[in-house]
């Protein structure tokens, strides 16, 4: 699930390779975008809005762009150099650099005006997750090697392995203030580590639950995301658990039992509102300042 920067438009990604788009405003379903051939992994809006990023197990990345609302005003362009199945995308702060993570260990970095590949990024294993620092000079990347890494985008050269779990990383996100990094993974864990402080060690987030599944057995961290003020971080996982913590103090401010495996969720621009799909592909509203639920909407 991701907010279109103005807040007006929710995307999300939908099991048969279609991407839907609603009308924040009124909660109607506005435009369905079809042309992939499997899944939609993971989608990513351009920070003006006028781009949306989406990508694929098929083995594509493409990005549309925004018309008045049906579906044949968008215009889609296949992003080149794709030869595995992609898994992760991101819009540097400025726009101007699309990053795309997939399967087949690669993470390429395109410039957005030309569609030329600026960077090819060689990891040990399949890239599950991207995201690039508010300075939009850093790119972190998470997967299968079951480590958070960032990278100069530059350069195109690794700076540090950041964070360290102890199974593959699903997702990884920056505070939008850039001081923190956090990653959920196979592991149950959720991870966060302040940005710049070389000293500073990753600290795990009490994500523990004794009563939802046996000791010996991890529930899985899929998703991550911080509030747009940076005073709150959210985390969903495949028991079905939306768990909201303080960054800064690590303090877990409420556990909400969803009850579905939450595959995605997305904070509002303005805070409002924290936005959570599931493996029903059901989309819930919380209240993003306090967790309490709100609605559900398909």
């Amino acid at each position: 699930m991701v907010y279109a920067p103005g807040g007006e438009l929710l995307a999300g990604g939908s099991a048969d390779g279609s991407v839907r788009i609603w009308d924040v405003r009124t909660g109607g379903l506005s435009t369905t975008l079809s042309a992939h051939t499997d899944m939609v992994a993971a989608l990513a809006w351009s920070p003006d809005g006028r781009f949306l990023a989406s990508a694929s197990p098929d083995g594509s990345v493409r990005v549309w762009e925004a018309g008045p609302g049906r579906a044949d005003d968008w215009r889609m362009r296949v992003m080149p150099h794709v030869t595995g199945q992609a898994a992760a995308v991101a819009f540097s702060p400025d726009g101007r650099l699309l990053a795309a993570g997939c399967l087949d260990r690669r993470v390429l970095v395109w410039d957005t005006a030309t569609d030329e590949l600026v960077h090819t990024l060689m990891l040990p294993a399949g890239v599950l997750a991207a995201t690039f620092h508010p300075d939009g000079h850093t790119l972190a990347t998470g997967g299968l090697d079951e480590n958070v890494v960032e990278w100069d985008v530059r350069t195109g050269m690794k700076q540090r392995t950041a964070i360290r779990h102890n199974d593959v990383v699903y997702a990884v996100a920056y505070s939008a203030q850039g001081d923190f990094l956090a990653s959920g993974g196979g592991d149950g864990a959720v991870f966060l580590r302040r940005t710049g402080a070389r000293r500073d060690r990753q600290q795990r987030l009490d994500s523990t639950d004794p009563t939802r599944r046996p000791a010996h057995q991890w529930v899985q961290t899929w998703t991550v995301g911080f509030s747009p003020d940076g005073s709150t971080v959210a985390g969903g996982t495949d028991d079905g658990r939306l768990l909201i913590w303080n960054p800064h103090t690590q303090h877990r401010l409420r556990t909400e039992r969803h009850g579905t495996p939450i595959t995605g969720l997305a904070y509002s621009p303005d805070g409002a509102t924290l936005v959570v799909a599931d493996t029903s592909e059901t989309v819930s509203l919380f209240d993003g300042r306090t967790g309490v639920p709100k609605t559900q909407a398909r």
